[in-house]
């Protein structure tokens, strides 16, 4: 018995079990895909509700309202289509680089940060060009000190010494042959020949000296030109003397991005960024200093290669010779989502046991002129990170657990229709549209405006279509990415994040639970279309209440989880309700369509308890119509004929009780009996039922020039109404039992209905209706009679019309009032005359009137006596 009753509760009460079961599993599913457990599947950080959360975010960026946003604090540097045309390809020189950053901090730019690395020399300059010539002269030995050079200088002295060897030796042969006869003309040409050979060498060897010497002036002027034109050594020293400048570097997710790089290189990339390296995250204290709180920041004994950070493989920094002039250093990675955009941005990456920041992170530090000091998180210290302070300022940057801050997009607002056509076109959503971006050259040749160089951060970066460095963004599919750190140092700036705090997901989480119990108490109660408006409601409820009141406050709440949420709660109980109380309702509904109107159906599929014995009191209004000499007629036709004429009376008349929302108690042979205000509660109901009787008498008009061209009896009817508490709800035996009302104020309608005889009328209301019609409807008062079974008199109507009389219908009211009053004052001729004008004049032959001089007579001739009050009793129902 116990386990029945058990069972019994759980079927009673399932609908809620299932919507609490799924708020459960939606707070499972929540908490796990917040902690990114898992990579890929539903709950993963890639999966799929994840992206259906990041797809509504960019919904939400696009739909916000922009205007209030502060004037720019950052300008974007522009490597463009102008820079190009001016300076060729990029990479340019460095000496461009260098004479960009001496110009733009001469301007009084606060900080300027590169999205962008110099991490080789200069190779495609004329420094390069000179320096390659300079190397090849010396390859090709052609300077003095060469050792080529040196040998040909050797030889030719060599040949000096011989040819002179030579001239002393035919001198002497001259002296030794002098006196003697030989013959002159060889020794006379050999002495020619070494003169010859002599003042030859003499000349060459002159000659040559003059080259050696030209030679040697070329080679030092190249020389000098590689000494002094370095770009490296420009840029180096540009950086030098601008300390507010951040070089950008750049951290390898794997070992492939770095594949062929030289271990020489990466040891000396991590030793220039040595100055950037953050050794410790923080924990704060507070303590009593001199009776007052000081909040003491110290550094927590934590091993940073233990925190859930992303951990880079390997370092490219700038070249040495430029690093070790700099005083900051920002990596420029960009890591999109799964779905493409990039709404999240590193502030820092791990490597060894070292933190380095982001270059917007830097710039930022730079900026506020503070130190970088990650802090330790409160929920799982020493694994994680609470976000990250700029020491000795207020500033705080909220990033997730694993220091991530997520980007809170600017754009300026759209131009409206009306404005321009080339406003229009220029105008470009997202971060791109919103800072102002000019040309490197505009900075070199000083046509920058200062209003956008003083006191701002200036960020150098690629914009030129056709190159590479352009990322997705809930606004556009390729924005260059110098923007997506500008949007980030703007958020710092202006102290606007999205924030989306760690402990929020607690509350979203109870959020889940306490809409699971709504939903369960409310969807099993209201019809399948009304819980799916109730469903689509809170969707859009939810989304615009988030819009309105959490994202324009810039904080991220997670609304699709709810949202599904509410959807399946709603599939759940629906088809559970299909499945088992939906299964009994069309039973029900089988059962009693033909017997009850629609309302009283759905009366009680919302609650079948209605179907058992009893009932409640409420206020009605009661109608009852019935058919004039009825018994005469039936007597006339067949059984056939008498049914079809019924039928053909029943049906409109009872589609009238229904046009108005009454409710059809029963027909009982020829008569109608119909509710209003039960079992669906109108204010109203009292007009309702007027309006029906007075549609029934159109209609029955409608079907006497029927009934007269088929040759069948024209039958008229009489309707009384009457309004009061009276028993409303399921009366009979426990096997059979109907919906209908009871009471004294049921039988005085039923009443008024037959009294319609004695008065020549159609439509009797009782005083209570009337008091409740007034306003709508028009009457004429007949009577104040005691009908049988009552002792009280009652006042009743003649229903006349809807709304206001016209001025014939006003003077028959009137005047016929006016000669009830005298006929109660006992005034017999005065009424008389008074009826008398209404059947002649106002209403010929009107029974009522004729009714009532008939009265008069007879009171005149046998006076009532003092003390009569007028009402007439009734002898008959």
């Amino acid at each position: 018995m116990k386990l029945a009753r058990i069972l019994a509760w759980f079927r009673r009460h399932l609908p809620f079990l299932i919507a609490f079961v799924v708020a459960l599993t939606f707070c499972f599913i929540h908490f796990v895909t917040e902690l990114e457990i898992f990579e890929y599947g539903l709950m993963g950080k890639k999966g799929f509700l994840r992206l259906l959360d990041l797809k509504a975010l960019d919904l939400k960026f696009m739909s916000r309202s922009y205007e209030d946003l502060p004037e720019p604090s950052v300008t974007v540097a522009a490597i463009d289509e102008k820079g190009i045309a001016r300076y060729g390809l990029w990479p340019w020189s460095r000496t461009i680089v260098g004479e960009f950053i001496r110009k733009t901090t001469a301007q009084g730019a606060k900080v300027i940060g590169f999205d962008a690395i110099f991490a080789d020399e200069d190779k495609n300059s004329s420094y390069q060009s000179i320096k390659r010539f300079v190397q090849h002269y010396e390859e090709a030995q052609l300077r003095p000190e060469s050792a080529a050079m040196r040998e040909l200088l050797a030889a030719v002295d060599k040949a000096e010494a011989d040819a002179r060897a030579a001239d002393d030796a035919v001198k002497d042969l001259e002296k030794k042959l002098r006196g003697k006869a030989v013959p002159a003309k060889p020794l006379s040409a050999a002495k020619s020949a070494t003169e010859v050979n002599a003042k030859t060498l003499a000349k060459a060897k002159s000659r040559l000296a003059e080259l050696a010497r030209a030679s040697d002036k070329f080679y030092q002027t190249m020389a000098g030109e590689v000494a002094n034109v370095s770009p490296d050594d420009a840029l180096a020293n540009a950086v030098a003397e601008s300390p507010q400048t951040v070089l950008g570097f750049v951290g390898f997710n794997s070992l492939e991005e770095f594949k062929g790089m030289p271990d020489a290189q990466l040891a000396q990339s991590v030793k220039s960024l040595e100055p950037a390296a953050i050794k410790n995250i923080y924990d704060i204290e507070i303590q009593d200093v001199g009776g007052n709180a000081a909040v003491i920041t110290r550094p927590a004994p934590i091993n940073i290669a233990d925190l859930g950070i992303h951990k880079m493989a390997g370092l490219l920094a700038p070249l040495p010779k430029v690093a070790a002039r700099a005083k900051g250093f920002g990596f420029f990675n960009a890591t999109p989502d799964p779905d493409g955009p990039i709404r999240k941005m590193w502030t820092l990456y791990r490597y060894g046991d070292r933190l380095y920041p982001s270059l917007a992170l830097q710039t930022i530090a730079r900026y506020y002129g503070g130190d970088i000091m990650p802090m330790n998180s409160e929920i799982a210290p020493g694994e994680w990170i609470g976000g990250v302070e700029i020491g000795g300022t207020e500033v705080v940057i909220p990033t997730d657990q694993r220091g991530r801050l997520l980007i809170n997009y600017y754009t300026k607002p759209r131009p409206q229709k009306s404005a321009p056509k080339d406003v229009r076109a220029a105008f470009r959503p997202g971060p791109e549209g919103y800072f102002p971006t000019f040309s490197v050259a505009d900075f070199i040749d000083g046509s920058v405006p200062p209003k956008y160089v003083k006191d701002k951060v200036v960020l150098f970066g690629m914009t030129a279509l056709g190159w590479f460095d352009l990322r997705p963004n809930p606004f556009s599919a390729a924005t260059p990415g110098v923007y997506i750190h500008a949007n980030v140092v703007q958020n710092a700036i202006d102290g606007r994040f999205l924030d989306r705090p760690i402990g929020f997901a607690f509350y979203e989480i109870l959020f889940y639970l306490i809409l699971g119990i709504i939903l369960g108490v409310v969807l099993p109660r209201i019809p399948v279309w009304a819980g799916l408006l109730v469903t689509l409601g809170f969707a859009f409820g939810l989304y615009f209440v988030d819009v309105l009141f959490f994202f324009s406050k810039d904080v991220w709440i997670l609304n699709v989880l709810p949202t599904l949420q509410a959807a399946l709660t709603f599939v759940g109980v629906t088809v559970h309700g299909y499945l088992t109380e939906g299964k009994e309702k069309r039973k029900i509904r089988k059962a009693f369509q033909f017997y009850l109107t629609r309302s009283v159906v759905d009366e009680v599929l919302k609650d079948p308890t209605k179907l058992k014995l009893g009932g409640e009191r409420k206020t009605c209004t009661v109608l009852f119509s019935d058919i004039r000499g009825f018994t005469t007629i039936s007597e006339r036709l067949s059984p056939e004929e008498l049914v079809s004429l019924l039928n053909s009376y029943l049906t409109p008349m009872t589609n009238l009780v229904f046009k108005h929302d009454g409710t059809l108690d029963k027909y009982m042979g020829d008569a109608v009996m119909a509710i209003f205000g039960a079992p669906i509660n109108y204010p109203n109901h009292a007009v309702r039922a007027c309006l029906t009787a007075l549609d029934m008498m159109d209609e029955l008009k409608v079907l006497q020039a029927m009934w007269r061209e088929k040759s069948l009896p024209e039958i008229d009817i009489g309707i009384g109404l009457n309004t009061g508490p009276m028993a409303v709800g399921n009366m009979g035996s426990e096997a059979h039992f109907a919906y209908t009302v009871m009471g004294d104020n049921v039988n005085l309608g039923s009443r008024l209905e037959s009294i319609n005889k004695q008065y020549g009328t159609n439509i009797i209301i009782s005083e209570f209706t009337h008091a409740a019609v007034k306003d709508e409807m028009f009457a004429r008062e007949m009577d104040s009679v005691r009908v049988k079974g009552k002792r009280e008199p009652v006042r009743i109507f003649e229903l006349l019309g809807r709304g206001k009389p016209d001025p014939t219908q006003q003077e028959l009211i009137t005047t016929f009032e006016s000669g009830m009053a005298l006929y109660k004052a006992q005034k017999w001729d005065e009424a008389v005359a008074a009826f008398t004008k209404v059947r002649t004049t106002l209403k010929p032959n009107d029974f009522a009137s004729s009714m009532y001089i008939d009265r008069c007579e007879h009171m005149k001739a046998e006076p009532p006596g003092e003390g009569w009050d007028g009402v007439y009793t009734m002898k008959t129902k």
